[in-house]
């Protein structure tokens, strides 16, 4: 089984939201400062319970022989808070999240050719694929924003002969 490493899904998941081309900026780390071209999006690695790394083992695919591990992505999408109308907003950022999600699952899951990798969407390993919709003011900005959590398990992570 070929290793897959946390690098290699950020680039996958950034090639295929600029291949979308609904993001005027696609950043492969998390924002320090504020995006300048809307509608942008981040993807970057959360430590899951702060594990360092951002790797959790998973007892459920871990035993003498392997070791199955949470990665969790961190996806942020960014539109302005102050564009008219209000409404349109919303639903715009719900259709980019509805793309980045069923997208971001699929490269993941069906993408990586070992299929040793997965995004656990229904939440056995973890909260589930989800996000959150919230209002962010940075560097005399605002905006609204989503936060998407992906995680994504890797089987046979540490693989160790007996």
């Amino acid at each position: 089984m070929a290793a897959v490493s946390g690098e290699e899904i950020l680039d996958r998941v950034t090639a295929f939201a600029q291949r979308t081309k609904l993001f005027e900026t696609v950043a492969k780390h998390e924002p320090r400062s504020a995006p300048r071209s809307l509608p942008a999006i981040a993807f970057f690695i959360g430590a899951p319970q702060g594990a360092p790394g951002g790797f959790k083992i998973v007892p459920r695919l871990s035993g003498l022989a392997t070791a199955g591990m949470r990665l969790d992505v961190i996806c942020r999408i960014y539109v302005d808070a102050k564009k008219e109308p209000l409404d349109k907003i919303d639903a715009d950022l719900l259709a980019y999240i509805e793309a980045i999600m069923r997208g971001c699952h699929a490269q993941i899951s069906l993408g990586i050719p070992d299929q040793g990798v997965w995004t656990d969407a229904n939440g056995a390993d973890s909260d589930g694929l989800s996000a959150v919709l919230a209002y962010l003011d940075q560097d005399n900005m605002k905006f609204r924003i989503a936060e998407i959590y992906i995680p994504v398990i890797i089987t046979d992570y540490f693989p160790q002969t007996i």
